[in-house]
């Protein structure tokens, strides 16, 4: 036991590790691994006197030895499969490249429309394995490269078309991809898809060039998994039409969310239960409960059939493969493969009748995993899967140990509050984002997805093979009591949105865990807690932990922004993208300046950078947000933020407008208000200006300064052009002092385009820095290159969150200080960042 532990304990230490530091010396590592077992060896042989110890040492030094041992081969073996991943991923000499590859199609194609930011209106992505892999030459490379382009060979590309072809599974292809080096915004809060994307073993993403130029190669052989999976999609696409939630059914049946509607998909994030529709370790587990209930029926009225084989055997020899053939049909994913090696040691164990402590079979179970995949540990999906397999597995054995009716009921009770308790706990431990209401969401959606939305789905998968209409009548079954689920999860949500916006208001009661070990520490001892026995003082020792950690009754949590006095300030630039979303936060007061882009109908900046950044940080409210205009990379969250979050006042620019709320007020020049010593003024768009003009030259500019000095601070300039520029300028210096746009830090206007930053802006504010908030390698070229000269020529500062992340500067004491990025030094192996020579810290940083 403890030496499977140790192993186990040596893998994860993967996910704490900053650099690869034992791959350097890869092989004095394993000839000191490989001394340490001789003297082992000699020692538990004797065959030398000199390592002759006496019996009652040797037994806890052979422990001590194995454990050293097994620790340093987890970390070993856990790293070098890290650096074997890292070495075919894209190096930066290559991003942005055009490259000829040729290869096969290993994914089911995911298809939807792409609606918002992108202005495409239709999209296919899979997975493509790389056979051939050849870089054109006259494609936009670095002069320095990383590596010889004979060299470099990538295995596996995620690849976007926005051009439909008809592409299947098990194709192969030949495309002229743009390839992109992987990457993700980094902002505090937000989520890591450069880890996602090393999970997946995915080396780069790209997209197509010219579709029409495909070359289509061979048909070729999908692979069994998706041969069985593209079968029954087709032959049940019919009869899940004719239902109400056929998008949430494809979802759980496939794992294909292409159909599932913008409306269910917002309600399910905003309640936490997006997870009851990723496929993963609670799904499988119910689908092998609700064989073995089904087989346990069935022995009931034959009971001969126990007189050839055990119960324990027909069981898991009927659970395995239902459980394998949901898997396989919901598109086997890595997290399902977790899922169903567990199921699998776990009925493994149980045909042979062997007992062993439910410890050790998780520990088995999980030690399986790491050794196929030790990246597994680094995915929040592992530790998902593993925690609702391991609380469904135990509470099947308890009913399985249990011969009353009432017991089995009370039992599964109590398993229910199991999930409640530690699956929130779980969340917390690895996202770090949890609501309040998603206890009580998933409270409601798990026991009905469990005993019967999946059954159900089962069961009309099974039957589809025999009787379409049968099936039909099950899956009608599963969409009613998915309706009943979405009816409750609205009903949740609306009490959300009263509370959310009205006197009580509901984020005063929200929590934002801290992963600290304290807290960590809790939070495990209270899911053993759970999982070590089940009655009720267990339960409510539990909860009283889960209330501790969580607080939900608790008080204004304190922002974790550096303390301020009045006169002092922080502006924060969130790295959202081809948009933008700045934060400025004086003592008392919160102001937003644009909400970022909106992806997609279902999402947006403000739900996954800006929502999670202001919890991050602890700010419950904010007091102002300024929309400087109605273009959708700055007002792309505006809807999300304005029904979801507690905010007083808006000023918007432009054509920007938002539904429901009547708190909003046109951007208009000469509005100004004072708070905590800042001064805020807007200084466009004008009363008088024509309603026909350009909608980026409506752009609300806000000028922020010092209220006793007039130090000018900071000048907004959303996306305004060198004619609004020049009006400024002849304004503001014609009948005011000329130093009235002076300002130390200038958004750069219109993320750095050609058509801005002309040279009077830039003489008459003056600025020392200027901050650019732009996509990484976006299609609009920006910022512009002559652009980015014309600040550098006049010694300006220029710092971009392309390239930095987040930034933030802080204003105390009449100095500014900073900036500080989210992407300073890399934190983890599997970051590439080095910024030490242009930011001075982390962000956030402790207080």
């Amino acid at each position: 036991m403890f030496r499977m532990l140790a192993f186990l304990a040596g893998v994860i230490t993967l996910c704490f590790c900053s650099t690869l530091f034992l791959m350097p010396q890869a092989y004095y590592w394993l000839a000191f691994l490989l001394a340490l077992l001789l003297i082992r060896i000699c020692n538990h042989f004797a065959l030398f006197s000199f390592f002759s110890i006496p019996t009652y040492f040797k037994l806890p030094l052979n422990l001590i030895f194995d454990i050293s041992i097994l620790f340093l081969l987890g970390m070993l073996y856990a790293q070098w499969q890290a650096a074997n991943q890292l070495s075919t991923r894209l190096p930066s000499s290559l991003d942005g490249s055009d490259a000829t590859v040729t290869g096969t199609i290993i994914s089911i194609i995911e298809r939807r429309p792409s609606q918002g930011y992108g202005k495409q209106d239709f999209y296919q992505r899979f997975l493509f394995e790389v056979n051939d892999f050849v870089v054109d030459s006259n494609g936009d490379l670095d002069s320095t490269r990383e590596v010889s382009i004979s060299d470099y060979q990538p295995r596996l590309l995620q690849i976007n078309n926005y051009q439909y072809l008809d592409l299947k599974s098990g194709q192969q292809w030949q495309f002229i991809l743009r390839l992109k080096k992987p990457r993700g915004n980094s902002n505090p809060g937000g989520f890591d898809y450069l880890r996602y994307l090393l999970t997946q073993r995915i080396d780069a993403t790209a997209y197509i060039r010219d579709p029409k130029n495909a070359l289509f190669i061979d048909a070729g052989q999908a692979s069994f998994t998706n041969k069985i999976r593209a079968s029954r999609i087709e032959s049940l696409e019919a009869s899940l039409q004719q239902l109400t939630n056929k998008g949430l059914l494809k979802a759980l049946l496939f794992g294909d969310r292409s159909s599932l509607n913008a409306s269910d998909r917002a309600l399910l994030q905003r309640t936490g239960t997006s997870h009851l529709l990723a496929i993963s370790g609670l799904h499988i587990g119910v689908a092998a409960l609700f064989a073995a209930i089904i087989v346990k029926g069935f022995l009931w009225l034959m009971p001969r059939l126990m007189h050839y084989w055990a119960r324990s055997l027909i069981i898991a020899l009927v659970a395995l493969p239902v459980a394998s053939f949901y898997a396989i049909v919901a598109g086997f994913s890595l997290s399902t493969r977790r899922a169903l090696i567990m199921l699998s040691c776990f009925l493994l164990l149980l045909a042979l009748r062997r007992q062993t402590y439910f410890l050790q079979t998780l520990t088995l179970t999980a030690l399986l995993i790491v050794v196929i995949d030790p990246l597994a540990v680094l995915s929040a999906g592992f530790w998902f899967s593993f925690s609702a397999v391991a609380i469904l597995l135990w509470a099947g054995r308890s009913i399985r140990f249990s011969a009353d009716s009432k017991q089995k009921l009370k039992i599964f009770i109590l398993a229910q509050l199991a999930i409640f308790i530690a699956m929130p706990l779980v969340l917390s431990m690895f996202t770090a984002q949890v609501t309040l209401l998603t206890p009580l969401a998933n409270f409601v959606a798990i026991p009905l997805v469990s005993i019967a939305v999946v059954p159900a789905a089962i069961a009309g998968l099974l039957l589809s093979y025999g009787s379409l209409s049968i099936s039909h009548i099950l899956f009608s079954i599963a969409d009613f009591f998915l309706s009943g689920i979405i009816f409750l999860l609205h009903w949740i949500d609306s009490i959300s949105f009263y509370l959310r916006h009205s006197q009580f208001n509901i984020e005063l009661l929200s929590f934002q865990p801290s992963l600290n070990a304290l807290f960590f520490t809790a939070a495990f001892i209270a899911i053993i807690i759970l999982l070590g026995r089940n009655k009720l003082p267990a339960y409510a020792a539990a909860s009283i932990i889960w209330l501790v950690i969580f607080n939900p009754i608790g008080m204004r949590q304190q922002s974790a922004l550096v303390p301020l006095k009045d006169g002092d300030l922080v502006i924060t630039q969130l790295d959202v993208g081809q948009g933008s979303a700045l934060l400025i936060s004086t003592r008392d007061y919160h102001l937003l300046y644009d909400t970022g882009p909106r992806y997609s109908a279902s999402s947006n900046a403000a739900h996954t950078i800006i929502k999670p950044y202001l919890e991050t940080m602890q700010i419950n409210r904010l007091d102002t947000i300024v929309v400087s205009h109605g273009d959708n990379d700055h007002s792309g969250g505006a809807e999300y933020l304005s029904e979801f979050s507690s905010v007083k006042s808006w000023l918007l620019g432009g054509r920007a407008e938002i539904q429901r709320i009547s708190n909003t007020k046109q951007c208009i020049a000469g509005q100004q208000w004072l708070r905590d010593g800042i001064h805020f003024q807007i200084l466009h768009p004008s009363r008088d200006i024509a309603v026909n003009a350009k909608e980026n030259d409506q752009s609300c500019v806000l000028f922020v300064k010092t209220a006793r000095n007039h130090h000018g601070l900071i000048l907004f300039t959303g996306d305004i052009s060198r004619r609004v520029e020049q009006q400024l300028v002849q304004t503001y210096q014609t009948h005011l002092s000329s130093q009235r746009l002076a300002a130390d830090i200038l958004i750069v206007p219109h993320h750095g385009s050609a058509s801005s930053s002309s040279h009077a802006l830039l003489s008459a504010v003056q600025p020392k820095v200027g901050l650019i908030s732009a996509g990484h390698r976006n299609r609009y070229g920006h910022p512009n290159k002559h652009v980015v000269e014309r600040y550098l020529s006049r010694e300006i500062n220029l710092y971009r969150s392309d390239q930095l992340g987040a930034i933030q500067l802080v204003f105390r004491n009449g100095q500014w200080q900073g900036p500080f990025c989210a992407k300073y030094r890399a934190r983890h192996f599997w970051q590439d960042f080095n910024n030490v020579d242009r930011c001075i810290g982390w962000l956030p940083r402790p207080v």
